[in-house]
This record gives structure tokens, C-alpha cells and sequence, in this order.
């Protein structure tokens, strides 16, 4: 199939799972997302690909499903590393969405594992000020207090106090250059160390790991 079709396809199918997941309609949303990694695949595009494998990750977290978001997030990760880099805040945010789902599935450590690998990029990248390192050291704090481990904890909620509140704007113009991404929001490539047309949207999206599975009613 022409890659041109593919990718109009995709995008259909995308929107489809989109508006089936709004709806509540969560079997047929899974089906829209399974068909759009397929168009994406046969568009040889690996960012469509990560866009579809996050969605679906998204749809199974909203249903509890964590045991099987687990490793659709964690391919997203390994395409996102291989297209953009390990130092890349892409990769970053993807760490954090492994970790919530390692982290409600039980898997303590491997969470934590996350949660530090996401910091460091974030540090390297746009500074601990940013709300998506906020989200990890502070998932990260409470996890090292579930298991008493007091002293880390209380090292890195100093470390995060101190932690100065990064121009996003500042960063993309005189920070260091970053390979070219696909927005996951607008969809439009973007240079530099984030998408400024979707920053807030992104920032609003934000999960804590302290709530459970949403309580959704399903319409008839």
C-alpha cells in the first residue's frame, strides 16, 4: 500500500480509537488502535508506531489493565531510544509512563529503575524543574518510603526543593540541538527539546501513581 495511504489511514483509525475511548467504548478502541499500529507499520514510520503503541498502553491503564500496557510502553521506549537517542526528553516521558505501569502491576523495582532513568535524562535535558521530573521524583520519593528506605528519600525531596523552575522557552533556544521529533500531541515534527505549541496540553496530562484505576461507567 502506498505510504501516503498508510498514513491517512492511520490517522483515521487513530481518531477513531480516540473518540471510542472518550465513549467508553473500550473493546472497540482496541481494535482501532491494533489497526492504526498496522497502517503505521506499513508507513515505515516508527514515531506513528510509538503515537499508537502510548494510546493503547493509555486505553489499557484507563481499564486497569497494567499487566498488559506494561509492554507496549516498554516497546514504545526501545523505538523511541533508537530513533531520538537515550538523552532525549521523548525518551524521558516514556520512562515515566514504564513506570507507572510497573509500578500498579507490583514491580517495585524495576519502577524505581524508571523513575531514576527519567531524572537523569530530564536533568541532562531540561532541568529538574520541569513538572514530568517533579512527577518522577516524587513517585520516586514515595517509593523509596514504602520501603523505608527514609534517608534517600529525604536526599531527594532536598535535591527537588531546590530544583529551579526551567524556561521551556529559554531551553529550546539556547539549549543544546536535539534530533528532529514527531509532536505526540499535534502530530507536527519539532526541533529542539520540546514541542511549544502542545507544552501545556502535555503538562496537563500528567498521572500520579497514588490514584487507582479510573472508575469509569460504561454507556450503553
Amino acid at each position: 500500500m502506498d505510504a501516503r495511504l498508510c498514513r491517512a489511514k492511520w490517522g483515521e483509525y487513530k481518531l477513531l480509537a480516540q473518540q471510542a475511548t472518550e465513549q467508553f467504548r473500550f473493546e472497540e478502541a482496541e481494535q482501532y488502535w491494533w489497526l492504526a499500529i498496522r497502517q503505521a507499520e506499513d508507513a515505515q514510520s516508527p514515531q506513528m508506531v510509538c503515537m499508537c503503541l502510548d494510546g493503547l498502553g493509555d486505553l489499557f491503564v484507563k481499564q486497569g489493565r497494567h499487566q498488559d500496557s506494561e509492554p507496549l510502553y516498554r516497546e514504545s521506549l526501545h523505538k523511541k531510544v533508537a530513533a531520538l537517542g537515550e538523552n532525549h526528553p521523548v525518551v524521558g516521558r516514556a520512562y515515566n509512563n514504564l513506570a507507572f505501569s510497573l509500578y500498579r502491576f507490583g514491580k517495585v523495582d524495576e519502577a524505581e529503575h524508571s523513575l531514576r532513568q527519567a531524572l537523569m535524562i530530564f536533568q541532562d535535558t531540561l532541568g529538574l524543574g520541569i513538572p514530568e521530573a517533579q512527577w518522577s521524583a516524587k513517585h520516586l520519593v514515595r517509593l523509596l518510603r514504602e520501603q523505608n528506605r527514609v534517608p534517600e528519600a529525604a536526599e531527594m525531596s532536598k535535591v527537588m526543593d531546590h530544583a529551579t523552575v526551567t524556561n521551556l522557552l529559554e531551553q529550546t533556544a539556547t539549549g543544546p540541538r536535539m534530533p528532529a521529533a514527531l509532536c505526540e500531541v499535534c502530530h507536527r515534527p519539532y526541533k529542539g527539546m520540546q514541542c511549544l505549541r502542545c507544552t501545556q496540553k502535555g503538562m496537563s496530562a500528567l498521572r500520579t501513581l497514588e490514584s487507582g484505576p479510573a472508575q469509569q461507567k460504561v454507556q450503553k
